[in-house]
């Protein structure tokens, strides 16, 4: 759900529970990973268009989150060398355009 909050100074909020899952997951997180929840990692893997798989992750396991409960998670490792915008090489060649 999102909508307008404020009328002194109105801002664009969204809420809801993926907001706090997300939340969770930064306050849980470390450092230049990317954690991803179970039902993000079964869509990825389990319901792409593509043949062949396109990211690689390492089971992180159970996680405790504030108001969730204990929560299965994994982290996003990096594409494969079959996904053409995110595998290595595409990731090195934009570290080496942006920098660090």
């Amino acid at each position: 759900m999102a909508g307008v909050v404020g009328t002194l100074t109105p801002h664009y909020c969204l809420f809801g529970d993926m907001i706090n899952t997300t939340a969770r997951h930064e306050s849980t997180g470390e450092a230049g990973k990317i954690q991803s929840s179970s039902i993000l990692y079964g869509r990825l893997m389990h319901f792409s268009a593509h043949q062949t798989q396109q990211y690689k992750f390492t089971p992180r396991g159970l996680v405790p989150m504030k108001g969730k409960g204990e929560l299965f998670t994994y982290w996003l490792d990096e594409g494969t060398d079959g996904n053409k915008e995110v595998n290595p090489v595409a990731i090195r060649k934009l570290y080496d355009e942006v920098g660090e």
